[in-house]
């Protein structure tokens, strides 16, 4: 559902977008990335700005695409003409690779997808379900718990349930693939037109375009074209590669930029409305006018022209836009989406035992991760961007995937002095994660900048403008079309299996998602008959880590409006603590004695045990005198109208 949805939407909205020259035919997969971006700003601007429900900005935007479905059948039912020209479009990759994820999920009877414990439930799907059930983003009895964080994820991960009525995981799952599809759409569009600007006449620039366009997916350069999490890195990577790439095209015809300006301005704002970490990219996007500047400088006498000012309000405009008014509007302060606030003078930050135990930690785990994450991919992509240094217009996007990495590289280490201090830690915190997309942007750039090198010599050679007249030519690289289908199919059915079973994790993590989230339906269920409002419950999930809590939570969020607005969002409320010792041991252990903790529960209305230990089953014990017919883990502890704690067999698991 979630896939033929987004899909449809994507393409029918985009039948109504420009293009970035008049042929509107020719960018395809360009339109499609202006239709997510046009659905996040209207999200944001409709509603967190000016108060227009979710629900009618969504319905709106899917009638919109509709509209374009059905323009689009319209087309095709007309006549061979029609047809004809639809024909570009329907052998345009986003086409292509969206009937082979169809036909891959529809292998699979489109399953559930399965939400991963983390990050993704903890943070970016608990804020999406409660923008569901305000259908507003403003609303008090939203849980705000990331309140400084930008919230343009969230409201795309809202979208789909908005137009639907109901939310599920499974509603915005496929949404990363569309806009990693819709990306590398564009990188088709934009290469194409790059090489067409060589041979107008010929069909192989298209060819070629495809063919790196299907190494950069095989290569995995961004990420697996199906990503099988909801997690923000994927949409920020997204973001800056259409960045770089809008910016590389420019370099063709410098003084023809205007519509790249403002295209890499609202890619701006769209990013940063997922993340602020978008800000290291504004000295790239300066490098890009510069190069855009110094290569059109000949059209112009007696220095910079006016028109390159208003192309670098074009860039900016956007961004300060968002900037401002998300500065203005955010709910609270958090370390990570204003991490400057914590540091004093440079003397004083670098100079701290911390500083210099991160910097030690941070080059070791930038030399093993170098050395152990794809390091043919980096040292191919690495060798494109240093020769591109020797083509007057490619350089520049060297220099500005330089600045790039000097830049985020060294936001991330600031965020180990601050925010996820090393020193207090141990260790850098998720530095694989948050190292990587320095790799993935130089396997992307590099491969890209390598690919037009090599299209340059070819042109040169004459060897393009012959391509397609020779009969081998053309039958090998349509053998490489069917193995780069073929290998990428391959991919997306891994990954979608990933996605809907999480085959590729610890079996203990999946039976404790299937545990949790089984029980909780339950509980949910036992709630109801017995008419609790919000009751509070204690998991009780000894040497846990997190996952089971992050679980208990998600699962206390509604997923229709039924009774929301009596009774708030959450069926139950749930204690952070679930974990109790009488010695320190990891870190989620509260340390405790047996008579703390037994007044502690006495509070609680409900207690979920999940996994006992021998030290917390004695405290069970003197709190249900006597215990449970059976073991606790069998049993939801509840406190009746007598203050007595009784046992109710979790009936659901033992069916």
């Amino acid at each position: 559902m979630s896939l033929l949805l987004l899909t449809g939407i994507m393409f029918g909205a985009a039948t109504f977008m420009p293009g970035l020259t008049k042929n509107r035919q020719d960018w395809f997969g360009l339109r499609c990335l202006l239709v997510l971006i046009a659905i996040q700003l209207l999200l944001y601007v409709g509603n967190v700005i000016l108060g227009i429900s979710l629900e009618l900005i969504s319905r709106a935007i899917a009638l919109a695409g509709a509209v374009g479905v059905a323009r689009i059948l319209w087309l095709i039912g007309r006549g061979r003409d029609s047809r004809r020209a639809l024909m570009p479009a329907l052998r345009h990759p986003v086409w292509v690779l969206t009937l082979v994820m169809l036909l891959v999920a529809s292998m699979h009877r489109f399953p559930d997808y399965m939400s991963y414990p983390g990050d993704e439930i903890a943070s970016w799907l608990r804020l999406a379900k409660q923008i569901f059930l305000a259908d507003a983003y403003w609303s008090g009895l939203v849980d705000f718990h990331l309140g400084g964080y930008p919230n343009g994820w969230p409201l795309m991960l809202a979208f789909p349930s908005l137009i639907l009525g109901s939310f599920s995981d499974s509603h915005p799952s496929a949404l990363p693939f569309i806009m990693h599809l819709a990306v590398m759409g564009t990188v088709y569009d934009l290469l194409r037109d790059w090489c067409r600007r060589d041979l107008p006449e010929s069909g192989f620039p298209g060819l070629f375009a495809a063919l790196v366009v299907f190494s950069l997916l095989s290569a995995e350069a961004l990420w697996v074209l199906y990503p099988s999490d909801l997690l923000i890195d994927r949409p920020m990577i997204y973001v800056w590669a259409a960045i770089f790439m809008t910016g590389l095209h420019g370099l063709r015809q410098p003084g023809e930029t205007d519509r790249h300006a403002l295209l890499i301005g609202l890619l701006a704002a769209f990013g940063y409305l997922f993340k602020v970490s978008l800000i290291g990219v504004l000295p790239s996007m300066g490098i890009i006018w510069l190069g855009w500047v110094w290569l059109s400088r000949g059209d112009v006498k007696g220095g910079l022209s006016a028109r390159a000012f208003i192309r670098a309000a074009m860039m900016l405009s956007p961004l300060a836009v968002a900037y401002v008014s998300w500065a203005v509007l955010k709910t609270g302060e958090h370390c990570l989406a204003s991490p400057l606030s914590l540091f004093g003078s440079p003397a004083e930050t670098f100079s701290t035992t911390n500083a210099i135990f991160a910097r030690d930690l941070y080059l070791q785990g930038a030399a093993t991760y170098l050395a152990g994450y794809k390091l043919p991919v980096t040292l191919i992509g690495g060798a494109g961007l240093l020769a591109g240094l020797l083509d007057r217009r490619l350089r520049w996007v060297t220099l500005a995937m330089a600045a790039f990495l000097i830049c985020y590289s060294f936001a991330l280490y600031l965020s180990y002095l601050g925010c996820l201090n090393a020193e207090d830690a141990g260790h850098l915190q998720s530095f694989d994660r948050y190292f990587r997309p320095n790799l993935r942007l130089i396997h992307f750039c590099g491969i890209i900048v390598l690919a037009l090198l090599v299209w340059a010599m070819m042109v040169r050679r004459g060897f393009a403008a012959r391509a397609m007249q020779n009969e081998r030519f053309r039958f090998a690289c349509g053998f490489a079309v069917i193995v780069f289908l073929t290998v990428l199919a391959l991919q997306m059915d891994r990954s979608y299996v990933q996605s809907t079973t999480r085959f590729l994790e610890t079996e203990k993590l999946r039976a404790v998602i299937h545990q949790v989230r089984g029980e909780a339906r339950y509980l949910i269920r036992l709630i109801q008959d017995r008419n609790l409002v919000r009751p509070r419950v204690t998991l009780i999930a000894q040497g846990g880590y997190n996952v089971e809590l992050d679980l208990a939570r998600d699962a206390a969020i509604r997923r229709t409006r039924d009774g929301a607005a009596e009774q708030g969002y959450f069926h139950y409320d749930i204690d952070p603590a679930y974990n109790w010792g009488p010695v320190p041991g990891k870190f989620s252990l509260r340390v405790t004695t047996p008579e703390a903790l037994l007044q502690t529960w006495q509070g609680t209305d409900i207690l979920w045990p999940v996994n006992l230990d021998d030290w917390v089953t004695a405290v069970l014990d003197d709190l249900t005198a006597g215990g449970c017919p059976g073991p606790y883990t069998d049993y939801f502890i509840l406190r009746d109208a007598e203050n007595r704690f009784i046992c109710a067999p979790k009936i659901e698991q033992k069916n």
